[in-house]
């Protein structure tokens, strides 16, 4: 069975280059291979021969083949001689293989048809153009690496030129391969900071200007590990936690970091990068991914102030102390102080207010204190004071019953002008409460601002 398919091969493929000559009554076409192995973008050549052995005529040479094609030619061969016509066909495939081309010999004065047939190798350069790169694997203490570049069919290839990129190295290279030869270019590179593992270098080929091939083919570098981690803490009320990712090796890290965490650092906290905040068996977890990449430093810095609750802390209970106090307090003494109309000098009115929020309390002695440098007018709109001496003035109220509020008024004037800003003292309140015990209550200060220029 395989002797028959070998002898059927034989008939079918290689009988048209043992007998190139094809008779008809008037005339005989010898076919000629010249060039029958090609690359996709070059050009099969064969010569055909016209021996005329009848009047002279006009002969038409064509093909019906799509895939291999060529312009139709017509040659004039007088009575008695021969004409030689070169024929340039050209694929419009891209497939590896051996072809056959029927070529047409027609006599336009006998319409005789004389059909021969030429076998083209057709080796394209996406498959008979191997690349490889050596060494490999590569390592990053390689300076230059070699680029070879192998013809592995039987067809020469044309001067082509090849465009290569890559992450290490970017070059263009220009040669011609006979079948099965090779060349090789050394090309400089850097592979201290490469990243190691499998990469692609960007294949172009271009044969006479145009673009034959364009793939992706790949080199090995070899992978170093060299992680570390580490994490300090400074501070104390203001505390700084940084955790610290070095990658020095050429492999990228995928590193996921989990640190237990508290409501306070939750709320209180800046993060360089914001955390995944969960909570794991009763406790607050904060996880971060990150990516490493080769030769890089990756930090998460969590920043927690401590200070901020400290201090809402205390605010909180200054202000609960503050009500506990008002809630306590009974009696509420206020006092305020303004400038006043006067037609010479300076004049400053000053109100006491004495509110009683509780019981009813007894023998009220509002005492109001007296700045050194300031006299007391004889003018009171309210209650007249039952005391007046250089150094306060004093009034007596017998009884204050509860929600009752007195209001008692005043003026101190000098008899220059006075423009500065004026700090009144306290007042002070002593009284007893309703089971007969000493108590007493004060205000604040009250404070004058000074006059504007100009006003």
């Amino acid at each position: 069975m395989r002797t028959k398919i070998t002898l059927l091969f034989l008939t079918l493929f290689l009988l048209p280059l043992v007998i190139p000559l094809i008779s008809a009554a008037g005339f005989e076409v010898e076919i000629t291979p010249i060039k029958d192995a090609i690359t996709e973008n070059q050009a099969a050549v064969v010569e055909v021969k016209i021996t005329n052995n009848d009047k002279s005529s006009l002969f038409d040479i064509f093909t019906v083949n799509t895939d291999f094609i060529f312009a139709g030619k017509v040659v004039k061969v007088l009575n008695g001689q021969s004409e030689t016509k070169e024929i340039k066909i050209f694929p419009q495939i891209d497939r590896s293989g051996l072809y056959r081309v029927n070529i047409f010999v027609k006599s336009q004065a006998t319409n005789e048809i004389v059909e021969g047939s030429v076998i083209i190798r057709l080796a394209p350069l996406k498959d008979s153009l191997r690349i490889t790169v050596k060494p490999d694997p590569l390592s990053v203490n390689d300076k230059t690496i070699t680029v070879v570049f192998k013809n592995t069919a039987e067809v020469n290839v044309g001067t082509v030129r090849i465009e290569a990129e890559s992450p290490i190295f970017s070059d263009e290279f220009e040669f011609s391969l006979a079948p099965k030869e090779e060349q090789s270019f050394d090309v400089d590179v850097d592979l201290t900071k490469a990243e190691g593992g499998e990469h692609p270098i960007n294949i172009k080929v271009y044969e006479e200007g145009r673009l034959i091939v364009e793939k992706n083919i790949t080199y090995e570098l070899e992978e170093i590990r060299d992680f570390k981690e580490s994490r300090s803490i400074t501070g104390f009320l203001i505390k700084e936690k940084v955790l610290t990712f070095e990658n020095d090796g050429n492999i990228k890290e995928e590193v996921t970091v989990e640190e237990d965490s508290t409501m306070l650092e939750k709320i209180f906290s800046y993060f360089s990068e914001k955390p995944l905040v969960k909570t794991e068996a009763g406790a607050l977890k904060a996880t971060w991914r990150l990516e490493v990449q080769p030769y890089s430093t990756e930090e998460i810095i969590v920043k927690t102030n401590y200070l901020l609750p400290l201090i809402l802390f205390a605010l909180i209970i200054v202000g609960f102390a503050f009500t506990v106090r008002y809630q306590s307090t009974g009696l509420i003494v206020t006092k305020s102080a303004s400038r006043a109309k006067s037609n010479k000098g300076t004049a400053f009115k000053v109100t006491i207010k004495v509110r009683n929020r509780k019981d009813a309390v007894r023998e009220l002695r509002v005492k109001d204190f007296l700045p050194k440098h300031l006299k007391v007018h004889e003018k009171f709109d309210f209650t007249k004071p039952s005391k007046v001496t250089d150094s306060y003035v004093e009034w007596f109220l017998p009884l204050l019953q509860g929600g009752e509020e007195r209001v008692f008024t005043y003026y101190l004037y000098t008899e220059g002008d006075y423009t500065g800003s004026l700090v009144l003292p306290h007042t002070a309140v002593n009284y007893l409460t309703l089971h007969r015990d000493p108590a007493s209550e004060r205000s604040g200060t009250a404070r004058i601002e000074a006059l504007k220029v100009g006003k």
